[in-house]
């Protein structure tokens, strides 16, 4: 998934073209960050990840390599790692309600 909301201590920026394809990931700021949203197919090549600290970097050689990878644009993603993330989703009007659970 990718967002325009962008409210992150280190974004992973990314460059879509119009069919969502991304043409860049990291460097300088994009439209888009990623939202911590990903699907793989089973088929995709794993063999090579051992090589990586992080996702955001097997995510990056993937792109680099030519390798069609695809965000769809979400209007609004929170990254709640910090006491304000959850303010800030809240204001949003998402809520820790139960009738929001599971939603």
């Amino acid at each position: 998934g990718l967002t325009g909301h962008v409210d992150d201590d280190n974004p992973l920026w990314a460059a879509a073209d119009v069919d969502g394809r991304i043409r860049r990931l990291g460097g300088d700021p994009g439209a888009y960050v990623t939202a911590g949203v990903y699907w793989l197919p089973a088929n995709r090549v794993a063999a090579r990840t051992t090589g990586f600290e992080r996702l955001r970097d097997y995510l990056k050689w993937l792109v680099e390599q030519g390798r069609p990878v695809y965000g769809v644009a979400l209007p609004i993603v929170f990254d709640i790692d910090r006491a304000h993330d959850v303010e800030a989703a809240e204001q949003a009007g998402f809520s820790r309600s139960p009738e929001n659970a599971g939603a």
